[in-house]
């Protein structure tokens, strides 16, 4: 149960701005047929960009605060531990998914190079983030992610030209729309997500259930 409220939390924070934003840009949306189907590949989209940050237990602004502004975590900059080889399967599975809705969602990172940028740039993100959160921010991460999502790209460059005849998988509000999505929705749980506020609904969740 904790680690699903968590995960809600997380989800939440991630999702709130980006809701905003396409809020903003509705206009751009109004009276396309595929406004609908767009609308629901990029909650998916959240959903697991959300999926990945949880799980990668990154650290938030509060982390730092209560820690008076000292980073806890630390850097790995040795390349691949002998003992890791399951953390770097796990790894590449995770960022796969990435590596797999951007193409298929958004048409302008069928682009190879635009991809494995984006990939490679969010893992760095995630990395950076979780050095305030007594993490390892570890360069085999960063490596292997960026591999997922290459896996991830691979696989869907085959499934668009297996289903050529497929219409377009959805539309985009404005260029490198994406990118957007994952910069406000990195800020938004950087921001917003207070694991002290996530143990107290926690407590308050138990205890309901408690008296059910």
């Amino acid at each position: 149960m904790s680690n699903l409220i968590t995960f809600l939390y997380t989800a939440l924070c991630f999702i709130l701005p980006n809701t905003i934003w396409q809020l903003i840009n509705r206009k751009k949306l109004r009276g396309n047929k595929d406004a609908v189907r767009h609308v629901v590949w990029t909650y998916i989209f959240f959903i697991y960009c959300s999926m990945a940050l949880y799980v990668a237990g990154v650290g938030t602004i509060w982390n730092l605060i209560s820690n008076k502004g000292e980073l806890t975590g630390r850097i790995n900059l040795t390349l691949f531990c002998p003992d890791g080889f399951m953390q770097y399967f796990l790894n590449v599975i995770m960022f796969m998914p990435f590596g797999f809705l951007l193409p298929f969602i958004w048409e302008e990172f069928r682009s190879f190079k635009k991809s494995l940028l984006a990939g490679f740039c969010f893992s760095l993100t995630i990395e950076t983030i979780q050095l305030f959160n007594y993490r390892v921010s570890d360069v085999d991460d960063l490596m292997t992610n960026t591999f997922g999502t290459f896996v991830g790209y691979m696989m869907c460059m085959a499934f668009i030209r297996i289903f050529k005849h497929r219409k377009k998988t959805a539309i985009e509000i404005m260029r490198f729309e994406p990118v957007a999505h994952v910069i406000l929705g990195v800020l938004g749980v950087f921001i917003l997500l207070n694991y002290g506020k996530v143990e107290g609904i926690e407590n308050r969740v138990h205890l309901l259930l408690s008296n059910i």
